[in-house]
């Protein structure tokens, strides 16, 4: 009897390992909880476009933005795991996600299985050229003497643009009133001088800073930009511990098989570690990531305590 099942178990293990080395056997669906053209959308395409060099089947990307990127995500969840449906998961959609919306309809643990880190931004604080402050430290004092009279510009809730300015507040003791834009708009308003500030991606600000229109303090992230070496982080000046990183990375369905998910997470490393995948993603303002699964899936469990705390403490109450 145990020879018996001895041999089904080895015959269960040789028909993976077959699988594994002739996956993918047709095109891949991507889901990108983002509409076309957006940051992840444009994340992903670069990154799918290498991995199909490698893999030999193509990645067929399937925007489905809206709700901060919590429509898409449930057809990952739900799709069957067979390594044919796959997608993105950033910040917003795993780790702020549970704690602003209170009927999220996936559970970010539970229903998906981690393959791999994909790159990191960072956010930059940045300042109408009218506004008379030239350092963070300049800014908080500013906030400090004029308590509620300050606006910073963002996306809405949920996002890095809005949370950022929500755990500013709370490590420098200000208050500083946060108002909602539709995607870039906040900047052209800043620059007309409209609002005090924002925290908004680097690839959107660059050409503003760069051209003297808008006047850049600090990134949010734990190290300097290579586009902006010369900016510091907010952490390093006057805000010890000030971390915002908009992450993302390659997620599918929970029960992925593991040879399939150990071969993705292969495939994409090669691709981040190239020259041809990392400059690219450096070329857009990215930090590229790489990785086990398993340390993805614990970042992701990271900051979802992370930004339950934050939420909390600025009195958000999921929607």
């Amino acid at each position: 009897m145990r020879g018996w099942w001895w041999k089904i178990f080895l015959v269960l293990i040789l028909n993976m390992g077959n699988a594994a080395a002739a996956y993918p056997e047709r095109p891949i669906r991507f889901v990108v909880a983002a509409v076309a053209g957006s940051a992840p959308d444009i994340t992903s395409r670069l990154v799918t476009t290498e991995m199909t060099h490698e893999l030999g089947q193509q990645f067929v990307v399937d925007n489905r933005g809206g709700a901060g990127g919590t429509l898409g995500m449930p057809l990952i969840a739900r799709a069957t795991p067979d390594g044919y449906t796959m997608g993105y998961g950033n910040i917003a959609s795993l780790g702020i996600a549970p704690s602003v919306y209170a009927k999220l309809t996936y559970d970010p643990l539970k229903d998906f299985q981690p393959i791999g880190h994909i790159a990191d931004s960072y956010n930059i604080l940045a300042v109408a050229l009218s506004f008379p402050v030239k350092t963070v430290a300049e800014l908080i004092d500013y906030a400090k003497k004029n308590p509620g009279k300050l606006v910073y510009g963002g996306a809405t809730v949920g996002s890095t643009q809005y949370m950022s300015g929500q755990l500013f507040n709370q490590m420098a003791g200000t208050n500083i009133r946060a108002v909602s834009f539709l995607g870039a708009q906040v900047i052209p308003a800043m620059a007309l001088g409209q609002v005090h500030m924002t925290f908004n991606g680097s690839a959107a600000l660059e050409q503003y800073i760069k051209s003297g229109r808008i006047r850049g303090l600090a990134v949010t992230g734990a190290k300097r930009l290579r586009a902006f070496p010369d900016l510091p982080t907010i952490a390093e000046s006057g805000l010890p511990g000030f971390e915002v990183v908009a992450w993302g990375g390659i997620i599918g369905p929970a029960g992925l098989p593991p040879p399939v998910v150990a071969r993705l997470n292969g495939v994409l490393n090669k691709v981040l570690k190239s020259a041809a995948g990392a400059e690219k993603l450096i070329g857009i303002g990215l930090e590229p990531g790489g990785g086990t699964p398993e340390q993805f899936g614990a970042y992701v469990r990271k900051e979802i305590t992370k930004w339950s705390e934050i939420t909390r403490k600025a009195g958000i109450k999921p929607q």
